[in-house]
Parts: C-alpha cells; sequence; structure tokens
C-alpha cells in the first residue's frame, strides 16, 4: 500500500532502471489492492507555477507518477470523520522522488509543476472518466486553507 501521506493518500517509491540509452519506469504491474479494475490510462501536463485545484472525487482511484518534470501536489481533508480531518499535506513526485501515488476517493487535491518546464502526469485510474464523479473549486477559493504560492 506505501507510506500514508494523509488518510487515504499513499506513496510506494518505485526505482527506475537504468539501461543503455535511457530508463524504464514502471508504473503498474497487473490490477492490485489499490487498482482493482482498469478504467482509463491518460497523461496530462502541468504548467510551471500555475495550479490545476481544487478536485474532489466521489469514486475513482488515481494512481498518479511523474515521469518527467516536477510536481507539487496538494491534498486537503475535509471528511468529519477522518483522523487527518482538516489537515492540508503536500508533497512532491519527480523523476528523484519517482513512485505510486494513490488518491482515494474523497481527499481534495490540486497540483502545480515547480519544474521551471512542463510537468507530464500519468494517471491510472480504476473508472473512466464521468464529469459527474467529481466536484471541483478554484485554485484560490478559501474553502481549502491553502495558498499557492511559487516565490
Amino acid at each position: 500500500m506505501g507510506t500514508e501521506i494523509i488518510s487515504g493518500v499513499y506513496f510506494t517509491p518505485l526505482a527506475p532502471i537504468v539501461t543503455t540509452g535511457g530508463s524504464v519506469m514502471h508504473a503498474i504491474k497487473g490490477l492490485d489492492q489499490d487498482l482493482q479494475q482498469f478504467g482509463e490510462c491518460y497523461f496530462s501536463t502541468a504548467d510551471s507555477k500555475s495550479p490545476k485545484a481544487w478536485k474532489k472525487h466521489s469514486q475513482m482511484v488515481c494512481n498518479l507518477f511523474v515521469p518527467y518534470g516536477a510536481v507539487k501536489f496538494v491534498f486537503f481533508d475535509d471528511r468529519e470523520n477522518s483522523e487527518t480531518y482538516g489537515k492540508v499535506v503536500d508533497f512532491t513526485l519527480s523523476r528523484q522522488n519517482y513512485g505510486r501515488l494513490v488518491i482515494n476517493p474523497g481527499i481534495w487535491f490540486g497540483f502545480s509543476a515547480i519544474s521551471e518546464s512542463e510537468s507530464v502526469i500519468l494517471n491510472i485510474a480504476n473508472i473512466k472518466h464521468e464529469p459527474s464523479e467529481s466536484i471541483r473549486l478554484d485554485p484560490y477559493d478559501l474553502t481549502i486553507p491553502y495558498k499557492w504560492n511559487f516565490d
């Protein structure tokens, strides 16, 4: 399952395999406890210092990887019965901190590239994208007690 970052969010480090001419960076090897069914796989890009936030899924489990660039993910737990209720936590994925970031439903999250160039995020999700199963807020909405600061 990996190391818990906030209740419902886990990180499992993965080591790239250095080969002649480049590296191999694994993501998923078959279905497991965090991906019990396959819905879709897609790449997103994140611009430097430009947050994509906030989103909360009601059903989708995200399995995120950053094979290129560096991305800061921020999580907020507004689930009243959660042991991490009210907490805001950030976590960075990059080539230097490569691994699988699992975000279970019910957690607010947003992200932004913190590298100088565009970053690439891979999501291997348990369900196909369905707009009605998630809600969004503006990156600067005060409902989430976090200020995006890139100084």
